[in-house]
């Protein structure tokens, strides 16, 4: 489906300043700042000297596109991640179809985790209780769907099975009964999925400059036009300056956050929770000396996590310290071990920032990421493994 340029869309050409670069990072972490002129073929080409690069030698590119103000009236939210700001969402039983920045765009329902029916973010702004719809929207999917009425200003959940949405309707089967409830009452709904999470290695997050975000597989970019097509096999063209980041699922990279640790050990004075699976040990995003991580591992010490890891790959890269939420407290070392060898140990505390860390695995087959309490007991001792990686070199 090749999707027609909207105003918007053209409008997005003038965004991007010229004159700056584009950066991109490779696996190891080192960045080319030139513009990108090309993707095809598997590989990158820029304006200045550097070399091309292979697309599956990047983690990402960022772009100097400003953002836009589009308007949008709903969330969609898709499984395996990705979220389309929407003008206008109408659901069957089958089909998602919705109106975004750059047009019209037809999904299987099946590709829905769910759908927040405001574009509204702030949550001194959301009703009460809109906080179980977003922590339904980003879990793992419950047995049955779920609508979210909003009752005197507060969000209250049914569960029980989607039938239909229209423009002000929604039809619901609650308690064996089918019930339709005003869609201006309902703050918005979540699906339950019985397919497999796409596979997203070799593809790409496309995050766009309207504040929508997309996983798809990049065909070609040539000419100031992006050629994409989704996770169900839909084509797309749009302007490359409607791109403001492009996240890379290299299968030569793996995040720790996405495999499941076969042995953990936590133990802790001042218990805060467990772990947390691209979070900071309190549920908020990773967060060191300022910057924002969406990958990670967030832990409070001690804290061990062990996972099992292909001997293919040669290197574990991450950007480790105290996060933000400690307000200048904690210290903590940072161990990694492989196969019971210490490979890497460093004391952090906050005033040391950001610490970039990359260590040779050999052929490790059992990692161990370990935290230890520093000095002052365990108190704030708040760890962060920001982006936390194998790679394969």
């Amino acid at each position: 489906m090749r999707l027609p340029f909207t105003a918007l869309a053209f409008a997005c050409l003038s965004t991007v300043a010229f004159a700056q670069s584009d950066v991109a990072v490779l696996l190891d972490g080192s960045r080319i700042e030139q513009r990108v002129t090309q993707i095809e073929g598997g590989k990158v080409t820029f304006e200045g000297d550097a070399k091309p690069v292979d697309l599956l030698g990047l983690r990402r590119i960022e772009r100097p596109v400003e953002a836009s103000e589009a308007e949008a009236s709903a969330r969609v939210f898709l499984v395996g991640g990705g979220m389309i700001r929407a003008s206008a969402v109408a659901l069957d039983e089958n089909h998602c179809t919705l109106t975004w920045a750059y047009g019209e765009l037809k999904l299987p329902l099946s590709a829905v985790r769910g759908i927040q029916l405001s574009d509204e973010t702030d949550a001194r702004k959301l009703p009460a209780g809109a906080d179980a719809f977003l922590a339904d929207v980003n879990g793992a999917a419950s047995e049955t769907d779920r609508l979210y009425v909003s009752i005197d200003n507060k969000v209250q959940s049914l569960q029980g099975v989607f039938l239909d949405m229209a423009a002000d309707k929604i039809k619901f089967q609650y308690e064996d009964a089918e019930r339709t409830v005003d869609r201006a009452r309902a703050f918005g709904l979540t699906l339950t999925t019985t397919g497999k999470r796409p596979e997203l290695t070799g593809s790409a997050l496309v995050k766009f400059a309207d504040g929508s975000s997309l996983w798809v597989k990049i065909e070609k970019m040539q000419t100031g036009l992006i050629a994409m097509k989704t996770l169900n096999d839909q084509a797309m063209t749009l302007p490359w300056a409607a791109v403001q980041r492009l996240d890379v699922r290299s299968d030569r990279m793996m995040f720790l956050s996405d495999l499941e640790p076969v042995d953990v050990y936590e133990k802790a004075i001042a218990y805060i929770g467990p772990w947390q699976r691209d979070r900071s040990v309190r549920g908020k995003p990773l967060r060191i000396a300022g910057r924002t991580f969406d990958k990670g591992l967030g832990v409070h010490a001690t804290s061990r996590l062990s996972f099992n890891v292909d001997p293919k790959f040669t290197a574990l890269a991450a950007t480790i310290g105290i996060d933000d939420e400690t307000k200048n407290k904690g210290d903590c070392e940072f161990v990694v071990l492989g196969d019971g060898r210490e490979l890497f140990k460093q004391r952090i505390r906050p005033s040391d920032g950001m610490v970039e860390i990359r260590v040779k695995l050999e052929g490790v087959k059992k990692l161990t990421l370990a935290v230890e309490a520093g000095e002052d007991l365990d108190f704030a001792d708040h760890g962060d493994w920001g982006d936390v990686r194998l790679i394969r070199e």
